[in-house]
């Protein structure tokens, strides 16, 4: 660097420009980075811990409470690095104010001199074609020079100034700011697109542990929200850059579309009906605990079997309190018209929920709704109505199908 300033020793600066920085500027040159610095990043990660956090989730508890957690974290760290970035803002400030700089202006090329009680302590060649990431702020001109940041406050240059022609196409500071924003506000759109469609669909279809599919219509239309706003946003006039936040919002508000669409054809279950199990026990004569959890699904699904066919119209499953488990079996124990194994020949009553009683540690009943008769085929050919108890006390799960069957006497 030594002999590229000596090599400048001979040539005369065509302008040159001396100055000190006040006190009442830096402030705003502090601020415009720390703002740039969350729109262009904050915005960007709080998205991807949400990303990260969905994607641990096993219910929409931990989801919720992992996403508060994950944002959390993210300022937590954000706070840290603007803390640090203001200590390291304060040292730079006071070297700042401690002395003056002297720029020369060349053909090609700026020198740069700090000077502090006379002397000067730093000196820097700096070519016009090595400058790169030239932005205003505020009444400052910033650029770069292979990684050190340099400022010059515009009121200090002539109004023919060669290092003002070099920042003619730089847009202003807030021009920058707002595009910065833009640009955030965009990437984070399509992150929470994305999102959306996750959660519609892992929200609509919600597996509950040991059970079945519960539905709910409503969830896919709410989440579609964010890529609507998303695809509006893209549709802007004054967006540049625009494609990945039109393609996003359009078809994740599809996907949802379809989602949606498609819920129409599944069963509505109800997760907290126990009118159905209250029906069933004034009906066999038995009485069922209270339950924790009780889903009721109301259904038309034929099904053929080489031992039987016929049609399943209602499934009702239900995890029984833990505080009534124990007394539940000691009474099912008790009563003669619990089964703990199942005989082949009740194969022909039984419809596909009762597929795994073989290789299960269960009781179970069947009662013949017709013949008012329990655990027996029926007496002649015909369609009869069947209620089937299942207790799985493993599970403290009971489950109660009551179906249709096509019974046949000669073929058995």
């Amino acid at each position: 660097m030594t002999n590229e300033i000596q090599n400048t020793v001979n040539e005369q600066p065509t302008e040159q420009i001396r100055f000190a920085h006040r006190a009442d500027r830096l402030p705003n040159l502090f601020q415009s980075i720390i703002d740039r610095l969350v729109a262009n990043r904050c915005c960007l990660s709080l998205s991807l811990a949400a990303m990260i956090v969905f994607s641990l989730a096993a219910d929409l508890s931990i989801f919720t409470s992992g996403v508060l957690w994950g944002l959390a974290f993210t300022l937590a760290i954000y706070w840290r690095n603007i803390k640090e970035y203001r200590k390291l803002w304060q040292k730079t400030k006071i070297n700042l104010l401690a002395g003056s700089y002297q720029w020369d202006v060349y053909s090609d090329h700026l020198i740069c001199s700090a000077i502090r009680d006379h002397l000067i302590t730093s000196r820097f060649r700096i070519p016009f074609s090595e400058i790169t990431e030239k932005s205003r702020i505020k009444n400052m001109l910033v650029f770069t020079y292979r990684g050190i940041a340099f400022a010059i406050p515009e009121e200090e240059l002539a109004a023919d100034s060669r290092i003002r022609s070099l920042f003619q196409d730089v847009p202003s500071d807030r021009a920058v700011k707002k595009r910065a924003w833009q640009k955030a506000l965009s990437w984070l759109l399509f992150l929470l697109s994305v999102l959306a469609v996750l959660s519609g669909i892992f929200f609509s279809f919600r597996l509950v542990p040991g059970v079945f599919i519960s539905v709910q219509r409503w969830v896919p239309m709410v989440c579609a929200i964010i890529p609507i706003f998303t695809l509006i946003f893209g549709l802007l006039p004054e967006r540049k850059e625009k494609i990945h936040t039109i393609i996003v919002g359009a078809v994740s508000t599809g996907l949802l579309i379809f989602v949606a669409l498609l819920l129409c054809l599944v069963p509505q279950t109800d997760q907290n009906d126990r009118s159905y199990l209250q029906t069933v026990e004034r009906r066999i004569q038995i009485e069922f605990p209270d339950s924790d959890w009780c889903a009721t699904q109301e259904t038309e699904s034929d099904w053929s079997t080489f031992e039987s066919e016929g049609t399943l119209y209602t499934r009702c499953r239900a995890y029984v309190e833990e505080s009534d488990a124990d007394n539940f079996e000691r009474k099912i124990l008790r009563d003669g018209r619990w089964l703990t194994s199942v005989p082949e020949k009740f194969d022909v009553i039984s419809c596909p929920d009762n597929a795994d009683l073989p290789d299960s540690d269960a009781y179970v009943m069947f009662y013949n709704i017709r013949d008012k008769t329990y655990n027996a085929r029926p007496r002649m050919t015909g369609d009869y109505r069947y209620i089937c108890v299942t207790y799985y006390p493993d599970e403290m799960l009971l489950v109660v199908s009551e179906y249709l069957i096509h019974y046949s006497e000669i073929s058995q």
